[in-house]
Formats: structure tokens, sequence, C-alpha cells
């Protein structure tokens, strides 16, 4: 009983990777209308490679998780290299996981067709924010939903490496998402919704 359950559970997990991978990369590359992004000031460039930087740590940490799925999945024996938590490797706790990435999934799915149709009526002339402001919240929007699918990976194949990774990609997600205090909150590109 046992056995097959954990031989399901690397099944799901290797169908939430591919999904994901579809939603995340795929869906980006074959949108039929792109945004083009004219930069007009100083403070937008600061912003949009701040989210060009950002998007390729997110890339990394993706592949990082990528990797652990896969070894989980189709190596279970080498999972050890990842540090497991046998604590957390219980069935409850599993399905927990798998509940929170397919929960990120429809995160994920939603958050792309709201850039497809922001994009539209951009590309329309209807939407009155800056390119760069809808970068930054099409950005916002998506890499929740990756912040999401990670803790939902790191639930499922409890390890420390894991955990580290989900706790890296929640910095970087706080860092670059968070209302800062004070007069340096004028100084940022805010997108209110």
């Amino acid at each position: 009983m046992n056995q097959i359950y954990y031989y399901t559970l690397q099944e799901h997990l290797l169908a939430v990777i591919l999904v994901s991978v579809w939603l995340i990369i795929l869906w980006k590359q074959l949108r039929q209308r792109k945004i083009k992004i004219h930069i007009t000031t100083e403070q937008e460039l600061k912003e949009y490679k701040k989210l060009k930087r950002a998007g390729f740590w997110y890339t990394l940490l993706y592949l990082c998780f990528g990797i652990m799925a896969l070894t989980y999945s189709i190596f279970p024996r080498f999972i050890y290299i990842f540090i497991p938590i046998a604590q957390l490797d219980k069935p409850f706790v599993n399905i927990m996981g798998l509940l929170i990435m397919g929960l990120a999934l429809v995160w994920i799915i939603i958050a792309q067709l709201d850039i497809d149709k922001e994009i539209f009526k951009h590309s329309i002339g209807l939407h009155s924010l800056s390119p760069v402001k809808l970068l930054y919240y099409f950005e916002r929007t998506l890499i929740f939903g990756m912040v999401l699918l990670f803790a939902g990976l790191f639930t499922t194949i409890s390890n420390f490496a894991g955990l580290g990774l989900v706790i890296t990609s929640i910095i970087i997600y706080l860092k670059l998402f968070t209302v800062p205090k004070g007069p340096k909150r004028m100084n940022k590109l805010w997108v209110e919704r």
C-alpha cells in the first residue's frame, strides 16, 4: 500500500512539473500579443532592470525545484542529496503539498489570463498605465504563483534544500514587491489596483 502511494505521488509530482513548465515558460513564449516596453525615465529603467534580475533568480529557483522534483519522481533513491526531513514525510503532509501546488497552478492560470487581457487592453489603447507599471503588475502576480508552487513542492518533498529555496523565494518576493515605509515610497513604481 505504502509503495503504491509513493508511485502515485511521484506521478502526480511529475505531472505538476510538466503542467507548470507549460504554464510559466511556454505560455509566455506562445503569447500572440507582446507588450512593448518604452522606458522614459531613469527610475523606470532601474525598476525594469530590477524586475529582469528577479525574473532571472526565479528562473534559477524554478530550475532547482524542477531538478529536485525530477530526482524524486524518476530517481527516488538519490533524494538523500537534498537532505530529507523525515518527520514531514507523511501522506497527509504530502497531500497538502499537492493541494497547495494545485492552488498555485490555478493562480498561475488566472495570472496568465489576466496578463493576456491587460496586454490586449494595452495594445488597443484602453490602458492608462505605463508599460513598466504593467510589467511590474504582471511579474508580481505570476511570481506569487511561483512562490505558492515552491511552497507546495517543499511541502510534498520535504527537505532542507527545498526549505532554503522557499525561504529565498519569499525573501526575493518581499524585497521586490513590498511597499517601503516613509519617503522611499515616492521613489518606487507602485501599481494601484
